[in-house]
């Protein structure tokens, strides 16, 4: 017994001494749980930054960040947060217990960051977003026609019934199939007839593994991660087992499909699954067994006739006078009742006076016989025809008959226009001047109605049916190759050629614009011998589809036959050494897109005629290409976006560098440019309106001399400037750009991020101008993790921020309350976002700043640990304040539709300051994780002032 005492008396007394050790080491080691916890604070910071970066990629790209990793994001930021406090109440004393009691605690907090590091094992940060759906596809200037009523109510009545799962819809070019079968899909899917509708256009000659990986794309399926040949097979299991109604609209179908081949179920495997298809031939109908078939005919002639007065005159019907009608109705009668042909007809006519419609009127009916095409078909070619010969601009006809050779349904981006159209037109003095006439022919080309802008994307495109009267009116000129085993005919001058490999020798010198698409995947043919005799080519659009592909022999060396060559686009190609690009002395624009070159030649700086160079997504291997792109004197147009081992480009020498760029650069002839090495961060940015200037800082610092990187952020529209490392820099102006510097009144878009040096945006105390304004044209500000202590040091200029309408501070934590500002004027601010700004604290607004915020829309107040209440309750505010029910100016928030308020523990109410008639707009109330928030008083508090809102309490 006495052993056994013994015993259990040494265990307890071993593990007293464990626990004992184990307590003092908190004391003992308490250097290296400091040091643990740094380094473990640092790593999760670290991660934090990484996952924020993948979620801004996520939601550029328009997808919707999974919830788990938004969770994730939230606690790591929290964790940040407590750990930042931790750190400030450090006090590195000799007191034992102080020691003792701070290790433990740190070692504690040191186990709970390593397991949220941890615990960050997700598959993915995003899910594919949720498209528009059939609203994107649907035309807003739909006119609803009587004679269209009984087609639309037909395929509804099909669709809706259940029993036919195949429907056609027919009708010659230019009917208008797509419109219709675009209106039908957009009211079935509002009315939730289906709870997917899929619009594709198929064309001609149909690509199979296009059509399916659209309609793929459309229901949120990968099929990258898969083999090809079991593509069909995924997509025909996805839909088969689909629980929800579909619809898929095939437009634009010339031949017969193999719904299976594609990957859509048929027959008994359809069940929750409708295919629509629109075509010109009833023949197709029937081959696809399509049930039933609706036949769309021309417009009758009083919806012809208000289609042509729609878009040919600016005036109501019943302001026009009988001559012009009767002319009016005489255009109808010679086009045929054709949608696109009166559309075409009536845009050229809309910008020329009615005295001189009787001239086109006989030009139309006196027209040359139409002997080589569809009878059908006449009247709509001889109205296409006049309006291209109406356009009065042998560049717009140009430009026109390019465009033509792009694919059918091929969506062009505005800025290729530009490209092509500098490269169309010939040689300018003034570089700027071809680029705004390239802008003014598209906008012709669009009023006329000959080419047709893709709704919200900066694209442009063309009816099939006036691309066939484009390819018949110069049918001498064009020619389309989609067929690898055709050939180029003789003297042809525009090109377009999808080709499995280079083709075979080619003798042709007459050629000047050459589209050349290589699909094959092993090239063995010879590009030297394709290119050869083409000394006459002037644009070459030489693209490699499905990846990058490293053509044999080096394809930089067939380029040197090239004489007169004035654009050159090459995406897709493994380059190498491009040297030989200096031989291109006629070279004006340059684009490399998703190419590998070894480095950007010194070279490229002898082309002096070259005015635009474009540099996207490259893997360029080494040698800062900057060293060579500031050297480059007489560019107009530089972008360099997105490309590869950036970070790996170091100068050689500094100094040396920056005395040569000094002597040989010309900043102010650069006029556009697009500089961003990982793309922009919080902006999308377009530029199809005047001359684009975009640049974000990221990167770019130890790649661009100081006077570029100057200039670069005192003239640009957009502006993304952080991470720029110790600079001594405390503010944007006049640090970096000077107060006389035209005070950056060009700037419309502002994104500070990760600049701890700041201390203020502009600091007007150094400033010796009187009245300068200074971001008077702003019109979104983002701050995002910099020190600025306040937006203006000192006294605001005139005109000051006058102009905004987007505001987002986050994480700024030094920043004063800008609200409790009163000579801060934002008159035109609609949206408004603040996170983690502790300054802003007890409370956010004064009662008369949010009534001063006339025009604010959207309100976000996310974790402000602090806050009490969004607006002041002050006692002397109540004498400024007339509460006036007919006078929206006595309101607070007054045109406020969503206010959404998240992390925010301490806050007790909204405001007590409320009274009825506040608020009249809200909509939208969200609040989530308020613990102290009394939701009974709340929604006593909103409904009181809009009795519309709808609320989300949790």
């Amino acid at each position: 017994m006495t052993s056994i005492g013994e015993s259990a008396a040494t265990s307890i007394f071993q593990r007293l001494m464990d626990k004992t050790i184990k307590e003092a080491r908190y004391f003992l080691d308490f250097d290296y749980h400091v040091h643990n916890f740094v380094i473990e604070n640092n790593s999760l910071a670290a991660k934090q930054k990484k996952v924020l970066k993948d979620i801004e990629d996520a939601q550029r790209n328009e997808n919707e960040i999974e919830d788990e990793v938004q969770n994730w994001i939230e606690e790591a930021d929290n964790l940040i947060q407590k750990n930042t406090k931790i750190k400030q109440t450090w006090s590195y004393g000799w007191c034992p217990y102080w020691k003792y009691q701070q290790g433990k605690s740190l070692a504690k907090r040191t186990v709970i960051i390593k397991d949220h590091i941890q615990r960050y094992n997700f598959e993915r940060v995003a899910r594919p977003g949720e498209l528009p759906g059939m609203k994107y596809h649907a035309s807003k200037d739909y006119i609803d026609f009587e004679s269209r009523k009984s087609k639309f109510n037909q395929l509804v009545e099909a669709l809706g019934g259940g029993n036919h799962h195949m429907i056609g819809l027919q009708g010659m070019g230019g009917t208008g199939k797509t419109t219709l079968a675009t209106q039908v899909g957009k009211q079935v899917e509002e009315s939730k007839v289906f709870e997917e509708v899929i619009f594709v256009v198929v064309s001609n000659p149909p690509d199979v593994n296009k059509i399916r990986g659209e309609i793929a794309r459309q229901l949120g399926l990968h099929l990258e991660d898969r083999v090809q040949e079991d593509h069909s097979k995924l997509l025909w299991s996805r839909i088969s087992k689909n629980e929800r109604k579909s619809l898929i609209i095939l437009d634009d179908v010339w031949e017969k499909l193999d719904l299976t081949v594609i990957g859509i179920p048929s027959g008994l495997d359809q069940k929750n699954c409708y295919v629509l298809i629109t075509t010109r031939y009833l023949s197709v109908c029937r081959e696809m067994r399509c049930q039933p078939i609706v036949q769309l005919q021309i417009l009758d002639k009083e919806d012809a006739l208000h289609l042509f007065l729609f878009h040919a005159t600016s005036d109501d019907d019943g302001s026009l006078s009988n001559d012009v009608k009767g002319l009016a109705r005489a255009f109808v009668k010679e086009s045929g009742g054709l949608p696109v042909a009166i559309i075409a007809l009536a845009s050229t006519l809309r910008s020329w006076p009615i005295a001189e419609w009787n001239a086109a009127l006989t030009a139309l009916k006196n027209s040359k016989p139409f002997v080589d095409i569809d009878r059908d078909l006449v009247t709509v070619y001889k109205c296409l025809k006049l309006s291209y010969d109406n356009l009065n601009d042998e560049k717009a006809r140009r430009l026109f008959l390019v465009c033509s050779i792009f694919p059918e349904d091929y969506e062009i981006p505005i800025n290729l226009i530009f490209r092509l159209g500098i490269g169309i037109f010939g040689e300018f003095e003034e570089y700027c001047a071809a680029r705004s006439q390239a802008l003014g022919v598209k906008n012709k080309l669009i009023a006329s109605s000959l080419l047709l802008k893709v709704e919200k994307k900066e694209c442009i495109k063309m009816h099939d049916l006036v691309r066939e009267v484009a390819h018949w009116i110069a049918k001498e000129d064009i020619q389309v190759i989609m067929d690898s085993r055709m050939t180029l005919k003789a003297n042809k001058r525009y090109a377009f050629w999808s080709a499995y490999d280079f083709p075979d020798k080619f003798d042709d010198t007459e050629l000047e614009i050459l589209f050349l698409w290589i699909s094959g995947s092993d090239l063995v043919k010879d590009s030297n011998a394709f290119f050869a005799r083409m000394s006459r080519l002037k644009i070459l659009f030489l693209l490699s589809e499905h990846g990058r592909k490293a053509p044999t022999p080096s394809l930089s060396q067939s380029l040197l036959s090239l004489k007169n060559i004035h654009t050159l686009i090459l995406d897709g190609w493994e380059l190498g050494d491009i040297s030989v690009l200096k031989s291109l002395q006629s070279l004006v624009t340059l684009e490399l897109k998703n190419c590998l070159i070894i480095e950007l030649p010194k070279g490229i700086k002898e082309l002096e005629k070259l005015r635009w160079l474009g540099l996207r997504k490259c893997e360029i291997q080494k040698n800062n290409p900057f060293e060579v792109i500031e050297k480059c004197s007489q560019l107009e147009e530089l972008y360099f976006v997105e490309n590869d081992n950036v970070k790996d480009w170091k100068p050689e020498d500094d100094k040396e560098i920056e005395d040569e760029i000094a002597s040989n650069i010309s900043l102010s002839t650069l006029q556009v440019f697009f500089i961003a090495c990982d793309g922009l961060k919080s902006f999308t940015t377009n530029d199809d309106n005047g001359l684009s200037k975009c640049f974000n800082s990221e990167h770019m610092k130890h790649l661009i001399s100081e006077a570029m990187f100057k200039y670069l952020v005192g003239r640009a529209e957009v502006l993304e400037l952080g991470n720029l490392g110790q600079t001594g820099w405390k503010s944007l102006v006049p640090d970096i750009i000077p107060m006389e510097d035209e005070g950056m009144d060009n700037l419309m878009k502002l994104y500070l991020y990760e600049w701890a040096d700041i201390e203020c945006v502009i600091d007007s105390n150094k400033c010796h101008c009187c009245n300068m304004t200074v971001f008077s044209n702003l019109i979104e500000l983002h701050l995002y993790s910099v020190d600025v202590k306040e937006l203006c040091g000192g006294a605001m200029p005139p005109g000051f921020l006058e102009k905004l309408q987007i505001l987002k501070l986050e994480g700024c934590r030094k920043l004063q309350n800008i609200f409790l500002d009163e000579t801060l004027k934002l008159p035109h601010l609609k949206v408004l976002k603040l996170k983690d700004c502790p300054m802003f604290q007890p409370s956010i607004f004064k009662p008369s700043i949010a009534q001063s915020l006339g025009r604010l829309e959207e309100l976000v107040v996310e974790h402000f640990a602090e806050l009490k209440s969004l607006i002041a309750d002050k006692r002397s505010e109540e004498e400024m304040r007339v509460v006036d029910d007919q006078k929206s100016d006595g309101l607070l928030f007054p045109a406020l539709e969503s206010l959404k308020i998240k992390n925010c523990g301490k806050l007790e109410k909204v405001s007590s300051f409320l009274l009825a008639g506040d608020l009249p707009n809200l909509t939208d109330l969200s609040i989530d994780d308020c613990a102290k928030l009394n939701t009974y008083s709340v929604n006593i508090e909103v409904k009181l002032c809009n009795r519309k809102s709808k609320c989300s309490l949790r």
